[in-house]
């Protein structure tokens, strides 16, 4: 669940939300996994659980669920040779078990109220009932309930990208409906405009402190403002940080941190210059590269 999906459910009309529930054998996506579908349309309205045959199978079922206004649990096995034109040949050998849920106006209110707590740092239980399809917020885990299904929201990692550059939005372009909080920091108005009206990021102008466990990275290109914003990273225990940087820039702050008392082993966990080896040249490839570890580095 992130804030690029609640969007779209507060936007599509006649809405079908899917979940996998369960799988056996291959599949695309696993348990947990999300699509949101519109009544009528054949193809998802956002996300992908799979090849054209799911789709197929879930807009079918979800017509049926959406004209009934209740809930439903299908099953789609991909393991079928017939129709291989719309995917069934695939020979994949995998079973998909899905509830299906309308979305109404009384389901995209809870959907509304979900979002904020996401940017927080506590847990959220989502409870389906499977009967009438409607949803509750619980601040607690809530016993188990027949007729129902419990979901445990965690809130979304945060990323700071400390600077407005273009590198920065072009991590961001990746980043889209990515499980990360993204918030942007930069003293430069201009730089941060860009920003401002981004789907699924928050910009700040003035320095913000960092979290525990938040994932940073420094590409502002003002040497002094990155040497402070790496010091705070560190003292915060943020758990990635990494920083846009050649070495020679580096070993300098580095040297600086260390004389003004920073722990040269707490430096070690920097990455710098960030991101996988990829022979990346522009600034789409070297966002993929940054993105890259910073994923590999929270699994």
């Amino acid at each position: 669940m992130n804030c690029f999906l609640l969007d779209k459910i507060d936007a599509v009309e006649n809405g079908i939300l899917a979940t996998i529930l369960s799988t056996e054998g291959h599949t695309y996506k696993k348990r947990g996994s999300k699509a949101l579908y519109a009544a009528g349309n054949p193809h998802a309205f956002h996300g992908n659980l799979g090849s054209l045959c799911v789709d197929q199978d879930i807009t079918r079922a979800g017509e049926e669920a959406a004209r009934e206004g209740t809930p439903r649990v299908i099953t789609v096995d991909t393991s079928s040779e017939e129709d291989a034109e719309l995917g069934y040949g695939t020979y994949c050998g995998g079973k998909m078990e899905l509830l299906l849920e309308p979305i109404g106006d009384a389901q995209r209110e809870i959907y509304r109220q979900l979002r904020p707590r996401l940017s927080g740092s506590e847990a959220t239980w989502l409870v389906h009932n499977l009967t009438s399809g409607a949803l509750t917020l619980e601040t607690t885990s809530p016993k188990a309930k027949d007729g129902a299904l419990v979901e445990k929201i965690q809130p979304l990692r945060r990323l700071f990208l400390f600077g407005a550059t273009p590198l920065a939005t072009s991590i961001i372009r990746v980043l889209n409906d990515s499980s990360f909080d993204v918030h942007v920091v930069d003293w430069r108005t201009d730089l941060l405009e860009r920003c401002r009206n981004t789907e699924g990021v928050t910009a700040h102008e003035d320095d913000v402190p960092f979290e525990e466990g938040s994932a940073v990275l420094l590409l502002s290109h003002s040497f002094h403002r990155d040497k402070a914003a790496l010091r705070n990273a560190i003292e915060a225990g943020a758990s990635w940080i990494g920083m846009l940087s050649s070495r020679k820039r580096r070993d300098r702050m580095f040297e600086e941190l260390v004389s003004e008392g920073v722990n040269k082993n707490a430096l070690e966990r920097v990455s710098s210059p960030a991101g996988i080896d990829i022979g990346a040249v522009s600034d789409a490839e070297i966002a993929v590269s940054i993105v890259a570890e910073l994923i590999r580095s929270v699994h």
